[in-house]
């Protein structure tokens, strides 16, 4: 079937419902759709294209459309036969309607388009925001250049690959145990410590970031086993606790316990 024919069944159902007319007998009387239809239709296509375009052309647009709506009409109806005078009439008149349902509308929103378009806009606007992820907030700028360096024997051995003192520019910035494997070439850690049986330090033992509500620096516990203490203060391990904040410009944190020598300074410089 093609879509010639396609679109002829569908006005034959269309004439056979009787949603263009009514038939009464067998004669045609008229048009079925009420007036008050086109005293409302009208305006809305004459509202849409003003609210995008200049009056002239939105005139234009809602009589076409109007008129091409009766042209469409009469020409079903003269499948019926000959055009009853009525029929034009009916015709005539909804024309009419439509078209002082225009002037009406047009009276009553005079100097509203500009507003209706500013509407539709904001409307689309608000669509175009709901559907992009909401904005991330911005992290604080860290306050100065934080730097390590160990404070005991084994703690300085650690960090001997690295120069024996370091300074953070990545965030966060992770502190583990080396396990002397091949896998921990697949380890995330920044600073890989080698430790020995009985174990202070986890493979994944704490890390540094940036502290996002003061702008500082801040020490995070990952969960290990015997915790790590940041100026005094533990966190990990039993204490409840996961992170505390480096607020000094000297820090002193250490892995594991103050007994077991993985004891580092972490300077807070520049502030």
């Amino acid at each position: 079937m093609s879509f010639v024919d396609a679109l002829r069944g569908l006005v034959a159902f269309l004439e056979k419902k009787q949603w263009f007319f009514k038939v009464e007998g067998e004669a045609v009387s008229g048009i079925s759709l009420s007036r008050a239809f086109h005293f409302v239709y009208a305006p809305m296509v004459f509202a849409l294209i003003r609210a995008f375009t200049r009056e002239v052309y939105a005139w234009i647009g809602a009589v076409s459309v109007v008129v091409a709506k009766e042209a469409m009409d009469l020409a079903i109806l003269r499948r019926y036969g000959s055009v009853k005078p009525q029929a034009w009439v009916d015709s005539a008149w909804d024309l009419a309607v439509g078209l002082g349902g225009i002037c009406l509308f047009r009276t009553v929103m005079e100097g509203d388009f500009p507003r209706l378009r500013r509407w539709l806009g904001m409307r689309a606007r608000r669509a175009s925001a709901r559907s992009q992820p909401p904005a991330r907030p911005a992290r604080p700028a860290p306050a100065g250049t934080l730097s390590m360096a160990g404070l005991t024997k084994k703690a300085r051995e650690g960090m001997r690959k690295a120069g024996g003192s370091i300074v953070l520019r990545t965030f966060p910035f992770k502190i583990g145990r080396s396990t002397g494997s091949p896998a921990d070439a697949l380890s995330d850690n920044d600073l890989a410590l080698e430790d020995h049986a009985p174990f202070n330090v986890s493979q994944n033992h704490c890390s540094i970031d940036l502290d996002r509500e003061r702008g500082g620096y801040v020490v995070l516990d990952l969960g290990s086993t015997l915790g790590t203490v940041v100026n005094g203060t533990r966190i990990g391990g039993d204490s409840g606790r996961s992170e505390a904040s480096l607020d000094r410009r000297v820090n002193q944190v250490i892995l594991g316990g103050e007994k077991h020598g993985w004891a580092f300074e972490l300077t807070v410089s520049g502030v």
